[in-house]
């Protein structure tokens, strides 16, 4: 057993197979020149990001947490990782009091266009799924890239059907979020902490 078979076991990587030979067809096939003529299939506007609220009990834990840490780093004179912490709640208050802006997304037989500004075509996109976030809901795209690897999409509850049937069409639908090692680590941590 080596250890990239471990990393391997708890999601830190996957095993690389190997690639499969593509013919020129299917080559000439993913060129985007090759989809055809370009129509809308859907478009929509929402918010350009999730809307939420922190409770004062979950902001004064957040201080807490903060100030603790910070006056444990203060002790071992770590004055820089003081200043990460102070300029991370400060970057946070801020992006929070940012005003929402609406944006158009649209879907056509190319790919979809998020935002109004990056289009992504359907071979540089994978699979998708929903996601309840509170009171919003969330189509979530990953991508073939490793940035962004993942396109937030707010949508209405009544265009959900219709989104899934636009996507399954050309990607792969997940019932449930693929979770790494990282993200099921990360849902453990936060748990323990009542944030609510």
């Amino acid at each position: 057993m080596q250890i990239s078979d471990i990393a391997s076991f708890v999601g830190l990587t996957k095993r690389k197979e190997e690639p499969a030979a593509v013919s020129s067809t299917e080559a000439a096939a993913i060129d985007p020149k090759n989809y055809g003529e370009k129509l809308i299939e859907f478009t929509w506007t929402a918010n350009d990001r999730v809307i939420k609220e922190i409770t004062p009990k979950a902001a004064k834990t957040i201080i807490i947490i903060a100030v603790s840490v910070s006056l444990l780093f203060a002790l071992m004179q770590e004055f820089v990782l003081i200043l990460v912490i102070a300029s991370t709640g400060f970057l946070a208050y801020m992006l929070s009091k940012s005003p929402i802006i609406q944006v158009n997304h649209k879907v056509s037989t190319h790919g979809l266009l998020y935002a109004g500004t990056q289009f992504y075509y359907w071979h540089e996109l994978t699979q998708f799924f929903f996601k309840q976030d509170g009171s919003n809901l969330l189509l979530c795209v990953d991508t073939v890239e490793k940035i962004p690897g993942r396109v937030f999409l707010s949508i209405k509850h009544e265009d959900r059907e219709k989104l899934k049937e636009l996507f399954g069409k050309r990607l792969i639908f997940r019932e449930e979020e693929p979770k790494s090692f990282v993200d099921k680590a990360y849902g453990l941590a936060l748990s323990k902490f009542d944030l609510k």
